[in-house]
């Protein structure tokens, strides 16, 4: 005859409080199950986790930096958009692996089909002469060869001795480039996010798109006429912009048919490279 069975003393456990769950310590399996239901911050940390490893072989598949790193951050690109497509019949890194690898290949398949124009030797004897009145007769006259814009940028640069930032400050080609400076603000980063206010890229764009609408409507012809944003292609971005940093944007004029207009841009913070792309731009009547 057995004894009688004690009960059993229920065990005290308090539950895992919710939003406890360390993100970071979770294995790739389960972050890649959570980021395949939509759970962000999963698929956020899974990148910035591979994220290493992807520039590393980028690096080691595409010769040009700048290319590799494009080809780095299109592969954690197309990673987000595809995660749904891992069906885990192979290894997660093997399957990323194959993804870089791809991408690298068209990325060095762009790079190929790129144009490049050799630069001229100059073959001009060099003047003899060594007297200052000489030496400011042939600067006068190689000025007087050059179109008025680029002669003020030599003048600026080397006459008055500013450096590139101050030139690029007053420096406007009217149809043909312009840069500009945005002081980024609270409130361009206001919702975006709280707590960690950036500058979101749609609002970097719009940015490098007004720059380029000053170097259009600065011409005489467009004057009064109103630019409108057509669209931009191959925006890349390459850092966080906060409140405080000053942006430097660049829009040079490459293609302009008729009111239609296509030109690269390009916003820097300190010299660093924020973001990039191509402009297309249409011309308008502004309205009565």
């Amino acid at each position: 005859m057995q004894p009688p069975r004690r009960p059993g003393r229920p065990i005290q456990r308090d539950l895992r409080p919710p939003g406890a769950v360390v993100y970071e310590r979770l294995s790739d399996p389960i972050l890649i199950t959570r980021a395949k239901d939509g759970d962000r911050r999963a698929l956020g940390v899974l990148c910035e986790r591979h994220a290493p490893r992807v520039e590393r072989l980028a690096r080691h598949l595409v010769s040009n930096p700048e290319d590799a790193q494009d080809a780095a951050q299109e592969s954690l690109a197309k990673l987000v958009r595809n995660i749904r497509q891992f069906r885990g019949e192979s290894q997660f890194t093997t399957w990323l692996h194959r993804l870089v690898v791809n991408t690298c290949h068209d990325v060095a398949q762009r790079q190929r089909t790129r144009t490049h124009e050799p630069l001229l030797e100059d073959t001009r004897a060099a003047p003899e002469r060594t007297d200052t009145v000489g030496l400011r007769e042939e600067l006068h006259a190689a000025l007087a060869e050059l179109p008025a814009t680029q002669a003020r940028v030599v003048v600026l640069k080397h006459a008055l001795d500013l450096s590139f930032e101050q030139v690029a400050e007053v420096a406007l080609e009217p149809g043909v480039r312009v840069v500009a400076r945005k002081r980024v603000t609270e409130e361009d980063c206001a919702g975006h996010f709280p707590g960690n206010p950036i500058m979101p890229g749609v609002k970097m764009v719009e940015a490098l798109a007004q720059a380029g609408a000053v170097a259009v409507l600065s011409e005489e012809e467009n004057r009064g006429r109103l630019a409108l944003f057509a669209g931009i292609d191959d925006v890349r971005f390459k850092r966080i912009v906060r409140p405080g940093d000053e942006l430097t944007l660049e829009c040079t004029l490459e293609t302009v048919r008729g009111p239609i207009g296509r030109g690269k841009a390009r916003a820097t913070v300190g010299g660093e490279l924020a973001v990039r792309g191509t402009l297309t731009f249409a011309v308008g009547e502004a309205p009565e």
